[in-house]
């Protein structure tokens, strides 16, 4: 006794025709439902509608305007606040600086600091000159002990 199938693949081996053109249609069928697909890459998919979290970080981006960030790593070739190495993360940190889109560079070179003036606080850069005096780097690697921000710039 022979199956359904048996008797629906005999009848499309009879009629070739018929089944390249019934392969055909459905193909076509299918791919007229493909016009509709669309890929979501958005974070919000990740979240359940009213999620806290979903909700605080909206109000993050709305309040600061991003979260993208670039960290650009140079290594040292001996000290990071020696003369060359200064003069290294000066000029890409310059170079970075001007290219379009970017608001802020942090760098051992671009990073602002409160400098006591004998009366005032002011801000200034917490390097301002290259080469650092050896009083200029003692000051430096002392604001790098008490800040952690200040300690990953310089890799510490």
């Amino acid at each position: 006794m022979r199956g359904a199938g048996a008797t629906l693949y005999d009848g499309l081996m009879a009629r070739p025709g018929w089944a390249v053109a019934a392969a055909l249609l459905v193909t076509g069928l299918a791919g007229a439902g493909l016009t509709d697909l669309r890929f979501d890459n958005s974070y919000e998919i990740w979240f359940v509608e009213g999620d806290p979290a979903l909700k605080s970080y909206d109000e993050f981006v709305e309040l600061f305007g991003s979260d993208e960030s670039l960290i650009v790593l140079v290594e040292a070739e001996e000290d990071p606040l020696a003369e060359g190495d200064l003069r290294v993360t000066e000029a890409l940190s310059s170079a970075i600086a001007k290219l379009e889109g970017v608001d802020d560079v942090w760098s051992l070179t671009h990073m602002e600091a409160m400098v006591d003036t004998g009366g005032a606080l002011e801000v200034r850069r917490l390097i301002e000159e290259i080469p650092l005096t050896d009083a200029q780097a003692a000051h430096v690697r002392a604001m790098v002990a008490t800040s952690p921000l200040y300690r990953a710039l310089m890799g510490r």
